[in-house]
């Protein structure tokens, strides 16, 4: 029979409804026979099982009391250890295993014997406690700029990841059943309502050029456009314009690099012959058809390889072979390699690619330099000019984009266009200066410029975008050459930013600014971290802010984006997470890893 004997022996055992022959267990909820053994119960698994549980819950009572310093350290290693996970893009099923792993390996340590991170758990912290936390200080941020691209997942669902700008974060990755313009302007409205964000607050918009995410119709710019249509597009085609210059030279230069990387691909003896075709070399022609400055490092590789190149194919094939049946690739790269003009075509190819590179530098910058982007894409489009239009031109032209490319009255000699120093010594040494392949080789540089220059005028929309012309005041260096008049066109584009009643103290703040002396501007490498300095400093006679609207200004423009490449390692991230082995990976799980 029961006796209270039992209670104080075991806690857990009361005195139960059913009779003076059972007892009822707290931990197990349930009354349990002790007509023949009231201890047997004690040792069953299932009631171990249900203790243990029980210990490891959480008392309505804990709620609220102070942590402990040990508390502390086991929250902060499963925290590490999480982000842990996702910067190294490992599977959160790791956590299952690792969570028994680091008590064997540090069986001393009391934080790893009570360390317990699985799967479950690692996926509650990044949807729980880090992507709240990142998207919490839009509220305090409102300003944004939006850069789209769609994901290549395999099944159903697209996701549509968003980031934002200065600091670049994804934002979300809304899934969507189709790729039109509707369905992805309703997923991207969708984000910014749930994130409290306005489209009047949105700066820019940049994305790939599919027609349906940047076409003049229909797409998802042109919804963007209905919405604010004070956005700022940013277009660089540096690539396809030195691309369509490129179509006027007889040498396909990306045909005949892909055939020699092909042909030497796929035989062992070929490549101990020439040990050329390595991983970097299989990298570039990866993105010969979107990337065509790319091929630079390429071309190099290939003339400094260039005497045994040629000496393996002349020595190895004879075009006068009757058996050459099938071998048309052998056939090709033969003739190439037999024409002086070739290696002429390389050489100045490898002299024009670094016109660009300036210039593409400033596109692969993380920091914010879109204050620079109006003078260095100006400088480009001038040094194309120098290449093929006479100095006297170009100086006495109003602006760059007043002279006239197509007039022959305007062109340089064929003989002194830029084929590059080395190209032209290169040409003496071979004795061809005055064939008549030599200047037909001149006149497709000539046409090489001429078309390359007219893509731009026509295409790149910073050559005349009034507003990136506007941004010298944002440069402490250039601050005194700026004008009211085109802060106040800025204004008159982005009318959110400044309010009308502060437009006279935006003023006041302009001129205060361009009278500095230069010691007392804040000294710091990024052109951001130098306007959160100044919207820091306070004016010596009123204790207040001295900047307040001129800086709120500024950091707005800052959001205009000079470069794509921190955006696009972000989505990088997201192709890397969701992997073949990890195709149903969780949408929210990829946004907290990312």
């Amino acid at each position: 029979a029961f006796s209270k004997e039992y209670t104080k022996e075991f806690d857990c055992i009361t005195k139960s409804r059913k009779g003076v022959t059972f007892a009822y267990c707290r931990v197990c909820s349930s009354d349990i026979s002790i007509s023949h053994d009231n201890k047997k119960h004690i040792s069953t698994p299932k009631h171990q099982r249900n203790l243990q549980a029980q210990k490891n819950t959480l008392k309505l009572s804990d709620w609220g009391k102070k942590t402990t310093e040990q508390e502390d350290s086991i929250t902060n290693a499963e925290l590490l250890f999480t982000g842990y996970l996702v910067e190294h893009n490992l599977p959160l099923s790791a956590a299952d295993h690792f969570s028994k792993l680091v008590k064997c390996m540090f069986p001393n340590s009391q934080i790893a014997k009570k360390f317990s991170c699985g799967c479950t758990k690692a996926t509650h912290i990044l949807n729980g406690a880090v992507a709240p936390h990142a998207t919490s200080s839009l509220e305090k941020n409102p300003r944004f700029g939006i850069t789209t691209d769609s994901s290549t997942d395999q099944d159903d669902d697209k996701y549509l990841p968003l980031s934002g700008c200065i600091k670049t974060s994804l934002l979300d990755m809304p899934p969507i059943t189709s790729g039109t313009a509707e369905a992805m302007f309703n997923a991207c409205d969708s984000v910014l309502k749930e994130n409290k964000l306005q489209w009047k607050n949105c700066a820019t918009y940049l994305s790939d050029n599919y027609n349906s995410m940047a076409g003049n119709h229909n797409s998802l710019l042109s919804h963007i456009r209905d919405k604010q249509p004070g956005y700022w597009l940013p277009r660089y085609l540096c690539h396809p314009a030195a691309q369509k210059g490129a179509k006027q030279l007889s040498l396909k230069v990306d045909d005949l690099l892909i055939d020699i990387y092909y042909y030497f691909k796929k035989s062992t003896k070929r490549k101990e012959y020439m040990a050329f075709c390595d991983t970097e070399v299989r990298k570039v022609l990866k993105h010969v058809v979107t990337r065509w400055l790319s091929l630079g490092k390429l071309v190099t590789r290939i003339l400094k390889q260039w005497d045994a190149l040629k000496s393996y194919f002349l020595s190895n094939f004879d075009l006068e072979d009757d058996n050459t049946s099938g071998r048309d690739k052998e056939q090709r790269l033969v003739e190439r390699f037999k024409d002086p003009l070739t290696k002429m075509y390389l050489m100045f190819i490898q002299a024009v690619i670094p016109i660009y590179d300036g210039f593409n530098t400033l596109l692969q910058s993380e920091e914010p330099l879109i204050h620079k982007l109006y003078p260095a894409v100006m400088d480009l489009y001038r040094h194309l000019l120098s290449n093929v239009i006479q100095p006297q031109v170009i100086t006495e032209a109003g602006h760059l984009l007043d002279v006239d490319i197509e007039d022959v009255f305007n062109h340089l000699p064929v003989t002194n266009v830029y084929i590059g120093i080395m190209t032209h010594q290169e040409a003496r040494k071979l004795e061809i200066i005055g064939t008549s392949g030599y200047n037909k080789f001149l006149k497709e540089v000539l046409s090489f410029y001429i078309k390359n220059a007219l893509y731009l005028k026509k295409h790149m929309p910073a050559l005349r975008d009034s507003l990136l012309a506007s941004l010298i005041f944002i440069s402490p260096e250039c601050r005194q050459g700026a004008m009211w008049d085109d802060v106040e066109a800025i204004i008159h584009r982005f009318p959110e930013v400044v309010e009308q009643d502060e437009m006279e103290n935006l003023h006041n703040e302009l001129c205060d600014c361009q009278t500095m002396p230069m010691e007392d501007i804040p000294q710091q490498e990024r052109i951001d971290d130098l306007w959160t300095q100044m919207a820091a400093m306070k004016s010596p006679t009123t204790n207040q802010a001295r900047f307040p609207n001129l800086s709120k200004l500024v950091k707005f423009l800052l959001l205009l984006p000079n470069s794509t490449a921190y955006c696009k390692g972000l989505f990088s991230v997201i192709r890397k997470i969701t992997t073949d082995f990890r195709s149903n990976l969780w949408k929210n799980v990829k946004e907290g890893q990312a």
